[in-house]
């Protein structure tokens, strides 16, 4: 963009992840609240607590029959929930039943086989909250194979501090975000490359979907997820979706540097079950661009 410079300057970046397999505009990137997968505690069924240096505490909680597994969470007031799990696969994926205070919040498949973040979508208090996991379908068969669940931590993401919505309204700048697009795709294919990941190909259908978010944050002044990502699903006829979002007066550069220095959003970047990728960039008239990446399995 002829203008990076001058943007470059003037930084003010808010951030969001969203994924399905299956908030107004901020400061700040959300802050977690987490309990550790082998901190949690085994109410009924068998698991064991399984050392692993790709998991965040280096160790996991691997459930090997139904179960369930439950830890206390205090937490600012929040508006997700999100499960880093992975599933060991036999005759289909397991799934996870999740409680929060004894209260069911979401059934999840869990068809990762490597480390995924499930986000779950919610509102609660600030205070300490109970959740709960438990593996509901489990199977084996000896010298099959055995369908397991692996939890490596759960937490809330507390909702950040609002920033009010500029006045007067900024209007989208057409034109301007072609090559800001393009170059987010290029840098997210060289983080996949430096990881050892296949790059992602861009969809057009994804790439609709990004588009016309990105417009409509820009025209509202709030940075927050698109909430039926399950109709980018089922239009791209994806088996999975993910989102990241972001806005601030920055380059492409900027832009993606932090994403990637954010958990839940690197995770999508890096997630090696995506296969293609969508991405629109929307700038208004004082210069500040609001992004949007749309992930796609296909």
């Amino acid at each position: 963009m002829t203008d990076a410079a001058r943007r470059a300057t003037r930084t003010a970046l808010a951030l969001g992840v969203a994924a399905l397999v299956a908030a107004p505009a901020t400061a700040t990137a959300a802050t977690t609240a987490t309990a550790e997968g082998e901190a949690m505690t085994l109410a009924q069924g068998r698991a064991v607590v399984t050392a692993d240096t790709t998991a965040s505490g280096g160790k996991h909680l691997r459930m090997l029959t139904n179960a369930t597994a439950s830890a206390p969470v205090t937490t600012p007031a929040s508006t997700r929930l999100v499960l880093r799990l992975r599933g060991e696969q036999y005759l289909g994926a397991p799934r996870a039943t999740v409680r929060v205070d004894g209260a069911t919040v979401a059934t999840l498949t869990v068809s990762a086989t490597t480390w995924t973040d499930y986000a779950v979508p919610g509102s609660w208090a600030a205070g300490t909250h109970t959740v709960a996991v438990s593996f509901t379908n489990d199977a084996s068969r000896a010298g099959a194979g055995d369908r397991n669940l692996a939890v490596d931590r759960v937490g809330f993401e507390a909702a950040p501090t609002p920033t009010p919505t500029p006045t007067p309204t900024p209007t989208p700048t057409a034109g301007l975000d072609d090559a800001y697009e393009a170059r987010i795709v290029e840098l997210v294919n060289a983080e996949r490359a430096a990881a050892g990941l296949a790059p992602l190909a861009v969809s057009a259908c994804a790439d609709r979907f990004a588009e016309e978010w990105s417009a409509h944050m820009a025209a509202t002044g709030q940075l927050v997820h698109r909430s039926d990502l399950g109709a980018v699903l089922t239009a791209c006829s994806a088996r999975r979706v993910g989102e990241n979002i972001a806005y601030g007066n920055v380059t492409a550069d900027q832009m993606v540097a932090m994403w990637m220095g954010s958990a839940g959003h690197r995770a999508n970047i890096l997630n090696p079950a995506y296969t293609h990728i969508g991405v629109a960039a929307a700038t208004t008239a004082t210069g500040r661009v609001w992004g949007t990446q749309n992930f796609l399995t296909l």
